[in-house]
Order: C-alpha cells, then structure tokens, then sequence
C-alpha cells in the first residue's frame, strides 16, 4: 500500500495525538520498513520547508534514524541490498538535521538552540560515518566533511572545522564544490586570528575565485552571511 497526502496527514495527526513513537507503529504496520525510511524522510523534508518548528523535526529525524539503523540491522543477514538502503535512508535523514540546524545559513525565521545544536552535531557526525560505508559515493563524504566541518565552527572549533573543509575540498568532484570548500577553510583561519593579514588575503581570494564560477554572486553571499554570523557569535559566545 503505498501513502498519499491523507495518510501523511494522518501520521502527523496520530503524531499529535499520543507521539511520534505510536505514529511509526501505525506506519510501519501498514507499509514495509523500506517504504517507511522514504516516508520518514519526505515527512522530515516537508517539515524543514514548511515549519519554522525545529523541535517537532529533531523530534522526526531523531525516531526516523533510529527505526532506520535498527531495522537495517535486523534486515542485514535477511536481505542485505534492504539493509543498506535503510542505512541511506539515516544517512539522509541526518544529513538533513545537520543542515537544517547549522546557524550559518542565516534563516531570520529560524531560532536554533543549543538543543538543536547538540542534535545537529551527532547527526553531522552520524552522516560522516555512513557516507564512509558508501564507498561508491565519494561527494557524499565531502559532504559529509563540510556538514561536520560546519558543527565544528558552531562550537568556535575553528581549527578542527579548518581540517574538515580542508578534507571536504580533497573529496570533492566538482571545481565550484573544492573552492567552495577552501573558501570556509579560508574563513575560519580568519575567524580564529582575524588580524592575521594572510589569512585576509586568502580570505580575499577564495572570494574571488567564487565569483568566477555559475552562481557565484549568491555562493559568496551565503559565504559572507556565514562568515558575519560567527563574527557576532564569537562576541555572544565563550570560545570552548
């Protein structure tokens, strides 16, 4: 039985009215395990598009890799090819959460705690190590590096984030994804000795060579919202 717009509808409902827990029973009793991990993840999606609610999302995707990671586990000598899709599905779904909680992205309808914070820094951790497992996918490490890499900067951890951008740009693919790589580890070597003049002008330059690739205005500005934030966030903060 495949889930239209009603019973996702439904879901959050039964979510609502006793918890997320009763609402992946309900789920999982009426579709397979495989089924239920691509639903988690459209469920977990429209929720970071749709809602400035980022508890009920921690919430999600805290049950939805959990359910993930164990059924893969009891699927994994059954039908292997299911358990490591189900392990892609968590991979998905933290991914996700790191994102959606990092505070660099600048959302102003978005308050991001240090609840959030924690949950966004295991889940940047979690994607790191399945995007390993996946061995077929090298951009997904890079990614994974840069996601962790950017939990790392939430923590004032500038120079651990340095070597996780640094590691992002050595397993990229693509030119625009290496520069944007080296620009963040540009960044944070500015952040962590800011009237360092070397490390304002590869700051400078990774800037430049931004603007040379398609889309590069808006990357740069991303990049020097980013940048702006930790720049008022060092002055709230204690560096750890």
């Amino acid at each position: 039985m495949d889930w239209d717009d009603n019973h996702v509808h439904h879901f959050i409902a039964r979510w609502h009215e006793q918890d997320i827990y009763a609402a992946i029973e309900e789920m999982v009793a009426t579709i397979t395990p495989l089924a239920a991990g691509r639903l988690l993840n459209e469920l977990a999606a429209h929720l970071q598009q749709e809602s400035t609610d980022l508890n009920s999302m921690v919430v999600l995707v805290h049950a939805g890799i959990q359910f993930c990671l164990a059924n893969s586990i009891t699927l994994k000598t059954e039908s292997p090819q299911s358990a490591a899709h189900l392990r892609q599905q968590a991979a998905e779904l933290a991914g996700r959460l790191a994102s959606a909680t990092w505070p660099g992205w600048n959302s102003p309808d978005l308050v991001i705690q240090d609840t959030h914070l924690l949950f966004g820094m295991e889940a940047a951790r979690l994607y790191l190590r399945l995007s390993q497992e996946n061995q077929e996918e090298p951009a997904l490490a890079a990614r994974a590096h840069w996601l962790l890499a950017a939990h790392c900067m939430a923590r004032m951890h500038w120079q651990q984030a340095q070597q996780h951008f640094q590691q992002a740009a050595s397993l990229a693919v693509t030119p625009q994804y290496i520069d944007f790589c080296n620009a963040y580890a540009a960044m944070c070597m500015l952040l962590n000795d800011p009237h360092n003049p070397q490390y304002l002008t590869e700051w400078t330059t990774a800037h430049r060579t931004l603007l040379q690739h398609e889309n590069g205005e808006e990357v740069m500005r991303q990049t020097t919202a980013a940048y702006n934030v930790f720049l008022v966030l060092q002055t709230q903060q204690p560096t750890n």
